[in-house]
């Protein structure tokens, strides 16, 4: 009895071949989207912490313990490279009586506000008629402002 060929043999491996380099990008810009996302949602949730911080007790809150407390909630991220901003900000160390107002007095807004640079790997994508399409290092920036009661 002979044996039949395929016709078909090898037809997956190229279709396979075709469709990798699509199906590796979809999975990148996937995996890329969610570490943009869930640093911004940490940085948010961060800054949340760092104003109810104010709010719990403003007598014993200084700027520098905010930016520290912030920054120790961003443990997933380069803490280091967590710029945070307090407002309004108010040095401990001064001498200066009247440099040393109580910026967190009943009715006044606090800002706590952080920035960060997610870091992606730069990748710059050829397009149809000479443009390329770039990416890479991506800056976030989160921001809460609340009220002293």
């Amino acid at each position: 009895m002979p044996k039949y060929r395929k016709k078909g043999s090898g037809q997956a491996l190229v279709e396979f071949t075709f469709m990798l380099p699509i199906l590796l990008a979809v999975l990148i810009g996937v995996a890329a989207f969610a570490m943009l996302f869930y640093s911004y949602l940490t940085l948010q949730l961060a800054v949340r912490e760092g104003t109810n911080a104010i709010l719990d007790d403003p007598d014993k809150q200084t700027g520098p313990q905010i930016v520290t407390l912030v920054r120790s909630r961003t443990f997933t991220m380069v803490q280091s490279q967590v710029n945070v901003v307090v407002v309004p900000w108010w040095d401990p160390n001064d001498a200066n009586p009247q440099n040393r107002i109580d910026p967190w007095a009943r009715g006044v807004r606090v800002s706590v506000t952080a920035t960060y640079t997610v870091p992606l790997p730069s990748l710059s994508i050829p397009m149809f008629g000479g443009g390329n399409v770039r990416f890479g290092p991506i800056p976030i920036q989160a921001e809460s402002i609340m009220t002293v009661n």
